[in-house]
């Protein structure tokens, strides 16, 4: 009795200590995989490799990470409010419900970055590349996009109310419903783009050119402005150079 009495303690240590070991394991697993990245971009961003790196929700308010590669990393929602982001690799990455109020991203590359519903809030975008990114919903209000390429952007149903899209490039974007109230539109391109429904009122249009913009009748112009005259066109749709048989084209 006693034998098996040892017998079945003994296996009961071995069972109790397996699981010590596994919670531990499972433990290092989860700081490496979570909390390490958040760290690295918390304190050493500027000069970590962040690609691929899971920070969903991280509070990185003011975080330093200038030139970060952060290549394909998950930032949805993730709290990057007057964060240094000068020059940072964003491309692919997700930013989804991110919050950049006030955020320098000058000369940063966000190319095919999902944006959707992103606060971008006074950020600077200043000659920042967001080609194909996708910023449906997001709020640029007062945000500096000067000499940033937008080609083929997605801006549907985001505010760019007050932006500053001096000498911005907008070919092909698509601004459905958008609002660029009050917006600095100074030498942008809007070749091919898409304003269908867009709310431009408020804006100084006399030295744009929109002979190959274009609208529908849901879409606000400023007071006493002409589109036709201006050039825009009715109608169309996006990316037209490879529809033959569209008249709108």
């Amino acid at each position: 009795m006693l034998l098996m009495a040892n017998r079945t303690l003994t296996t009961r240590r071995k069972r109790i200590w397996t699981a010590l070991v596994i919670t531990a394991t499972c433990a290092v697993v989860a700081l490496g995989v979570f909390v390490r990245p958040y760290l690295i971009a918390k304190y050493w961003g500027a000069v970590k490799d962040l690609r691929n790196a899971y920070l969903v929700s991280a509070p990185l308010a003011g975080a330093d990470l200038h030139r970060a590669d952060l290549q394909r990393a998950d930032l949805r929602g993730a709290d990057l409010r007057g964060a240094d982001l000068r020059g940072a690799n964003l491309e692919h990455a997700d930013l989804r419900g991110a919050r950049l109020q006030g955020a320098n991203l000058h000369d940063a590359d966000l190319l095919f970055a999902d944006l959707r519903g992103a606060d971008l809030r006074g950020a600077n975008l200043q000659g920042a590349n967001l080609w194909a990114a996708d910023l449906m919903g997001a709020n640029l209000e007062d945000a500096n996009l000067r000499a940033a390429d937008l080609t083929s952007v997605r801006l549907e149903n985001a505010d760019l109310s007050g932006a500053r899209l001096v000498e911005t490039i907008l070919q092909e974007a698509i601004l459905r419903r958008a609002s660029l109230h009050g917006a600095d539109l100074t030498g942008v391109d809007l070749d091919r783009a898409g304003l269908w429904g867009a709310n431009l009122t408020g804006v100084d249009l006399r030295r744009v050119d929109l002979t190959t913009t274009y609208y529908d009748k849901l879409t606000r112009w400023p007071e006493r402005f002409n589109p036709r005259a201006a050039g825009a066109r009715l109608g169309g749709r996006p990316f037209c150079e490879y529809v033959d048989d569209d008249p709108d084209c």
